[in-house]
C-alpha cells in the first residue's frame, strides 16, 4: 500500500510538474530526446537501407538467390543439361548459364578491361533485373549476330558525371563498334545493341553478348594442351636440329668429296673436248677421202661395166666366127693332108721326085692339118676364155656396182660422222663448261653445307628452351588458370528461389545432381562489401553510444537545473511529508515520459518526413543509391534504451537534491 501510495504521489508530482512545470524546458527537453532519437536511428536506418539496397542490386544483377560454380577448374561442362535439371528442381523459379568469354572492350584509344560475358537473353531476363534497365537501345535477342550491350560505366555514354566516367570508353553509344578481346586472344568486332544502368557500379560494368555469338567466334584451343604441344615440338625440334646438323656434317663432307669428283669430271670433260675435237678433224679427213673413194669406185664400176660389154660384143661378134672358121680350117686341112696323103700313096714309083715332092706336101699338109687341128683348139679355148672373160667382167661390174653403193654409202655415213662429231666435239666443249660450273657450284654447296653444319649446331643449343621443371612448373600454373570456355559449358550459373523458399532447401535438392559443383550465398559472394557493413555496424555502434551519451548528459543537466531551481519547493514537500523517494520518483517519470514524446515525435519525424525525403534524393554510396530502411527491431530497442538512459539520468541528480537537508533546501543554502 505504502510503494502504491508514494507511486501515486510520485505520478501527481510529475504531471503538475508537467502541466505547471517550465515550458521552455520541457519543450527543450523533448527536443534533445527528438534529435537524440533521430540521431540514433538515421545510421542504423542508412546500414540497413544500404543492406536492402545492396542484397535487391547483388541479387537483382549480380548473384541471384543463389550461384553454381564449378568445384574445381574452371567451367561446368554439359550446362545445358544440367540447367535443364535445375529448371525442374522444386523450389527454382528460373536459372541462367553465364560463360565468361572476354577481357577487354576497346574503342578508338579507350580501353575497358572487364569481363564480357555470353548468356541466353531469354532466361538471363528471368533472373536478373539488368534487361529492365536499359537507357539507350534495347537488350539482346536470340538471333543477334555480333552485337553486344554494355553497362553505363563501361560505355560511358558522354555522362561525364558518372565517377566511372573516366576509366570508361566515354562516348559510346547505341549503333557505335567496339573492339572485343576475347579469352583466346582473338578480336572481334561487335556494334553495340544497348546501353543498361543498374545505378549499380559493380554490376554497370558488364558487357554481354549471345551465347550463338560466342560458339561462333571463340576458339575452344586449351592454352595449356597447346603449351604442352609447343614444348612437344620444341623437343622434336631440338632433335630434328641435332640429327639435321649430323646430316648437315655428313653433307659437307659428301659435298666435299661431290666437289672433288666435279673437279675430275671437268678435266675429264676438256679432255673429251680436245679428243672430241681431233675426232672431228678426222671424221672430216675421212668424209673427204671417203667421198673420193666413192667417186673412184663409180668410175670403176663403169669402166668395168663397159669392159663387160666389150667382151660380150667380142663374145658375140669373134669367138664363134673365130671358132668356125679354124674349124673349118681344120677341116679343109685335114681333108688337104687326107689327100696329099692318098696321092703320096698313089704316087708311082716311077717318078720319085715328083713322089717325093707329093710326100712333102702330104707331110706339109698333115702339119698343116695338125697346125689346124691345133688352131681350132686353141681357138675354142680362146673363145672359152673370152666368154669367161666376159662372165667375170660382168661379174666385176655387178661387184663394183655393190661396192660403189656401199662406197656412196661410206661417204653419206663418213658425212654424217663428220657432222656428228662436229656437234660431238661442240656438246663437250659444253659439258666442259657445264663441268666447271658444276665444280664451282659443288664448291659453294660444300661450303654451305659447312654453315649449315656450324648454324645447326649453334641453334640447338638455343633451342633446348625451358628446362624439364620450369616447363612442369608453367603448365601447373596454365592447368590452374582460366581456359577458354568450350560450347555447351558455362562459368556459372544463377538460381532464383521461389518466394517464401529456402535456398538453403533448394541447394539440398541440387546437390545430389552433380559432385562436381559448389553452391555460393549472395553473402559470401558479396564477402568484401559484408566487409564493409560490418565497419558501418562498428561506426553505428559507436555513434549510438555518442548519441545515447549526449543524451544522459543533457537529461542529467536539464534535470540537474531544474531540480536546482525547484530546490526550495524540494524542501517544503519534504518538509510536508512527502517521501523522497515519491520525489525521485516524480523526476524520473517526469524525463522517462519527456523522452517517450520525444522518441514519438523523433520517430514521426524519421518516418513521415525523413525517410521521404531521403527516398526522392538517396544517398550515392559506392554500391549504388540507398535510401532509409525502417527496422522495427532496432526502433523498439532505440525507445527502450533512451527511455532507461533518461530515467538513470534524472535519478542520480533528483537523489542528490532529496539527500540534502530539509532547511537548507527550504532555505536555497
Amino acid at each position: 500500500m505504502r510503494a502504491l501510495r508514494r507511486t501515486r504521489v510520485a505520478v501527481f508530482l510529475a504531471v503538475r510538474s508537467l502541466v505547471r512545470g517550465n515550458a521552455g524546458v520541457s519543450l527543450m527537453s523533448i527536443a534533445m530526446m527528438t534529435a537524440v532519437f533521430i540521431s540514433v536511428m538515421f545510421l542504423p536506418s542508412l546500414i540497413a537501407g544500404a543492406t536492402d539496397a545492396l542484397n535487391l542490386q547483388l541479387v537483382g544483377t549480380l548473384t541471384g538467390d543463389l550461384s553454381v560454380t564449378a568445384s574445381s577448374g574452371v567451367t561446368i561442362s554439359g550446362a545445358t543439361s544440367y540447367l535443364g535439371q535445375i529448371r525442374a528442381t522444386e523450389g527454382v523459379v528460373a536459372a541462367t548459364g553465364i560463360r565468361r568469354v572476354g577481357s577487354q572492350v576497346s574503342h578508338g584509344s579507350d580501353s575497358v578491361t572487364g569481363g564480357v560475358d555470353a548468356v541466353d537473353p531469354a532466361s538471363y531476363a528471368q533472373v536478373f533485373t539488368t534487361p529492365w534497365h536499359m537507357i539507350e537501345g534495347r537488350w539482346l535477342s536470340a538471333g543477334d549476330k555480333h552485337s553486344i550491350v554494355l553497362g553505363i560505366g563501361v560505355a560511358g555514354a558522354g555522362q561525364t558525371k558518372l565517377r566511372t566516367y573516366a576509366s570508361s570508353l566515354k562516348t559510346v553509344h547505341v549503333g557505335d563498334t567496339v573492339e572485343v578481346t576475347l579469352l583466346d586472344g582473338q578480336r572481334h568486332t561487335f556494334v553495340v545493341q544497348g546501353i543498361y544502368e543498374n545505378s549499380f557500379p559493380l554490376s554497370d560494368l558488364g558487357a554481354f553478348t549471345t551465347v550463338a555469338d560466342a560458339d561462333s567466334l571463340i576458339s575452344t584451343t586449351n592454352i595449356s594442351d597447346e603449351i604442352r604441344k609447343a614444348f612437344d615440338a620444341l623437343d622434336r625440334l631440338t632433335s630434328a636440329l641435332g640429327t639435321a646438323a649430323d646430316q648437315s656434317s655428313s653433307l659437307a663432307a659428301g659435298a666435299n668429296g661431290v666437289a672433288s669428283a666435279a673437279g675430275s669430271l671437268a678435266s675429264s670433260a676438256r679432255t673429251v673436248a680436245s679428243s672430241a675435237s681431233s675426232v672431228d678433224s678426222a671424221a672430216g679427213t675421212l668424209a673427204t677421202n671417203a667421198g673420193s673413194i666413192a667417186t673412184s669406185t663409180a668410175a670403176l664400176t663403169t669402166a668395168a661395166q663397159q669392159l663387160a660389154g666389150a667382151l660380150a660384143r667380142a663374145k658375140g661378134d669373134l669367138a664363134a666366127p673365130a671358132v668356125a672358121s679354124a674349124k673349118q680350117s681344120a677341116t679343109s686341112a685335114a681333108a688337104v693332108a687326107q689327100s696329099a696323103a692318098s696321092l703320096a700313096s698313089t704316087c708311082p714309083a716311077s717318078a720319085p721326085t715328083y713322089c717325093a715332092a707329093v710326100a712333102g706336101h702330104a707331110s706339109i699338109a698333115r702339119a698343116a692339118a695338125a697346125a689346124a687341128a691345133s688352131s681350132t683348139a686353141a681357138t675354142r679355148t680362146l673363145a672359152a676364155a673370152l666368154s669367161q672373160a666376159s662372165a667375170s667382167a660382168t661379174t666385176l661390174a655387178a661387184q663394183l656396182a655393190s661396192l660403189s653403193k656401199g662406197t656412196a654409202a661410206m661417204a653419206d655415213a663418213a658425212t654424217q660422222l663428220a657432222n656428228g662429231t662436229t656437234s660431238l666435239a661442240s656438246g663437250t666443249k659444253n659439258l666442259a663448261v657445264a663441268s666447271d660450273q658444276v665444280h664451282e657450284s659443288t664448291l659453294a654447296v660444300a661450303r654451305s653445307a659447312t654453315d649449315l653444319s656450324d648454324a645447326l649446331t649453334t641453334s640447338v643449343q638455343n633451342a633446348e628452351g625451358p628446362s624439364r621443371a620450369t616447363r612442369e612448373d608453367t603448365l601447373a600454373k596454365l592447368d590452374s588458370a582460366a581456359t577458354v570456355p568450350g560450347k555447351d559449358s558455362v562459368t556459372r550459373i544463377v538460381i532464383s528461389v521461389a518466394a517464401g523458399a529456402d535456398a538453403s532447401t533448394v541447394t539440398s535438392r541440387l546437390q545430389p545432381l552433380r559432385d562436381d559443383i559448389q553452391f555460393q550465398s549472395p553473402a559470401q559472394l558479396a564477402a568484401a562489401i559484408q566487409d564493409q557493413l560490418d565497419t558501418f555496424d562498428l561506426i553505428n555502434s559507436i555513434m549510438r553510444i555518442l548519441s545515447l551519451l549526449v543524451a544522459a548528459i543533457t537529461v542529467l543537466i536539464i534535470t540537474f537545473v531544474d531540480l536546482t531551481n525547484r530546490r526550495r519547493q524540494i524542501g517544503i514537500e519534504r518538509a510536508i511529508g512527502i517521501r523522497s523517494a515519491a520525489i525521485v520518483g516524480s523526476y524520473v517519470l517526469k524525463s522517462m515520459v519527456t523522452a517517450l514524446i520525444g522518441t514519438i515525435l523523433g520517430w514521426l519525424i524519421f518516418r513521415f518526413v525523413l525517410m521521404p525525403l531521403v527516398l526522392r534524393h538517396p544517398f550515392q554510396f559506392p554500391t549504388g543509391p540507398v535510401a532509409l530502411a525502417s527496422v522495427p527491431g532496432v526502433t523498439r530497442a532505440n525507445v527502450v534504451i533512451l527511455l532507461v538512459v533518461a530515467a538513470v539520468a534524472a535519478l542520480l541528480p533528483a537523489i542528490r537534491t532529496v539527500r540534502m537537508r530539509i532547511l537548507d533546501a527550504i532555505w536555497g543554502n
